[in-house]
């Protein structure tokens, strides 16, 4: 199963939630009202595959979602887990991306 721990102390994310394909939180690191958004990350990845499947495209692997200053990247793991990552630091995305890269499996696999 994903680490979260080990993931937060290898990249320094703010936070990651860990959870199922029903957006049921599994595990979390540093996020305040943990299950709120496991219920609403969990939406956004169900949404986001529906819309590549209606405009028959690849699954996605991966959602990124960035503000000025906020970064939140989704992706999609084996037993069906999804994991979200929260950082402020915008320059985290390659080594995110890099690490989770090698655990993701596409969206219609677990949504």
């Amino acid at each position: 199963m994903f680490n979260i721990y080990s993931f937060v102390e290898k990249t320094g994310v703010d936070s990651v939630l860990l959870l199922t394909a029903n957006g049921d939180l599994v595990r979390s690191e540093n996020v305040e009202f943990a299950e709120n958004f496991a219920a609403m990350t969990g939406s956004i990845a169900i949404m986001c595959n529906e819309m590549l499947e209606d405009l028959n495209v690849n699954p996605v692997k991966q959602i990124i979602i960035k503000s000025d200053n906020h970064l939140i990247v989704g992706c999609a793991l084996p037993e069906e887990l999804f994991v979200f990552v929260f950082t402020t630091e915008l320059s985290k995305l390659g080594l995110i991306m890099k690490i989770l890269e090698s655990s993701a499996i596409p969206l219609s696999v677990n949504f």
